[in-house]
């Protein structure tokens, strides 16, 4: 009978769950001066659905999906208001305009942020990619930009001292690692993946971290699924960690991990642990309805008793004015103002929508010119700060914000002409 084959593993998703869940050990080993200078009590933003939506429909190129793989905010310790936006990418195949890629992602986010405040991190989990991918370089008549960027590539990583750090993200690269050079030879992979998966259970620091570490490897370093299920019990006397991190994984990672947290959770399965959970939430959740229900009763009550007194001494005024008017001459003198009422207020009616109609139209149409003018003005600022800022050509000027290159040499003439006066 033959093996399985292992499933297709989505390299990039899986370090980019990784990355959300240690970003602070990511930084670390990326950039750890910049690392040992922000504020970890501020909880790192991550911006790229964000920077997604403000993105989106305004930069397109066919056959490509357009979007930032992660964007970070973090704060400083000095207490500056200046903050630090850390822009990273992976690749586990590089393209061939990689480079030019997050080149484009820097003028976007400087656009968007306002800030030059940024480093970029590309890690690649797979094939090593040329030097050229590594550096952005754009020359013109008289202008050149260079771009070039921090750059992690599994595969040169050293590897003792992957193993000797005590790092998360550190054991994750050295998953990588392994899993290239072992690829197509699941024997190899097999020791290596055990190797990596001892040193996640042995590396001593908090239990949530060896889990989520434990977790990655394990889907990271595919294999079939025989030898998946003799290595989960191989690991079997290495159980001890706990929390099953929110991530998606496999239904036999899920089976192990399982085995996992019962050994830490005095035999309990996730499930048990849930229900008990459950079991408690809603004994709180009646006790709390039922007291807001105690509460309610009595303000209702209280209300009600007002607003019956109340009634009940309108209804006794109301009564006694009543009696003392004629029925018929009341009779009389309410039919003519309703009357009069519904005339008058028919009237007015017809008067304010008239003016509401002509307001509504005199507004709208100030705020249409008003727009128009405000975005004609952002355009032509953003053309000239390219131009002259970034020294961008007309041609990719035009192209970057979706507009005729007629368009942006009117704007550049306009200033030119003005620059001469």
């Amino acid at each position: 009978m033959a093996q399985s084959k292992p499933p297709k593993v989505d390299y990039d998703a899986l370090f980019k769950d990784f990355v959300t869940h240690r970003f602070q050990d990511f930084l670390a080993f990326a950039i750890p001066e910049l690392h040992a200078l922000v504020d970890w009590q501020q909880p790192p933003e991550f911006l790229e659905q964000e920077l997604i939506n403000a993105l989106r429909g305004k930069y397109k190129e066919k056959g490509k999906r357009r979007h930032t793989d992660k964007l970070v905010k973090v704060s400083l310790l000095s207490g500056e208001a200046r903050l630090v936006y850390i822009h990273v990418e992976f690749q586990h195949q590089p393209e061939t305009n990689f480079a030019r890629r997050m080149f484009e992602y820097m003028l976007r986010i400087i656009l968007k942020y306002n800030t030059y405040d940024i480093e970029a991190v590309a890690v690649f989990t797979g094939e090593p990619p040329p030097a050229s991918v590594l550096i952005y370089e754009h020359k013109g008549f008289r202008m050149k930009s260079v771009y070039e960027f921090a750059s992690i590539i599994a595969i040169h990583q050293d590897e003792a001292a992957l193993i000797d750090s005590k790092n998360s993200f550190a054991l994750a690269l050295l998953a990588a690692k392994y899993a290239y050079e072992a690829q197509g030879d699941q024997g190899r992979l097999f020791g290596l993946k055990r190797k990596v998966l001892e040193l996640c259970l042995k590396s001593g620091v908090d239990k949530d971290v060896v889990m989520k570490t434990f977790i990655f490897v394990k889907e990271f370093m595919v294999l079939s699924e025989k030898r998946e299920r003799l290595l989960e019990l191989e690991l079997e006397e290495f159980m001890g960690t706990t929390t099953l991190p929110q991530i998606k994984v496999s239904e036999g990672t899920k089976r192990f991990a399982e085995r996992i947290y019962a050994a830490a959770h005095e035999g309990k399965l996730p499930s048990e642990v849930m229900e008990e959970e459950r079991k408690h939430a809603q004994e709180e959740a009646a006790r709390q309805l039922e007291a807001e229900r105690q509460r309610a009763q009595e303000e209702a009550a209280r209300q009600l008793e007002a607003e019956r007194q109340r009634a009940q001494e309108e209804a006794a005024r109301q009564l006694e004015a009543e009696r003392q008017r004629a029925q018929e001459e009341a009779a009389r003198q309410l039919e003519a103002e309703r009357q009069r009422a519904q005339e008058e207020a028919a009237r007015q009616l017809e008067a304010e929508r008239q003016r509401a109609q002509e307001e509504a139209a005199r507004q709208l149409e100030a705020e249409r010119q008003r727009a128009q003018e405000e975005a004609a003005r952002q355009l032509e600022e953003t053309i000239l700060r390219m131009s002259k800022q970034l020294a961008l050509p007309t041609a990719q000027i035009a192209t970057a914000l979706d507009v005729s290159i007629e368009v942006v040499e009117e704007v550049l003439l306009r200033q030119l002409g003005m620059d001469a006066m």
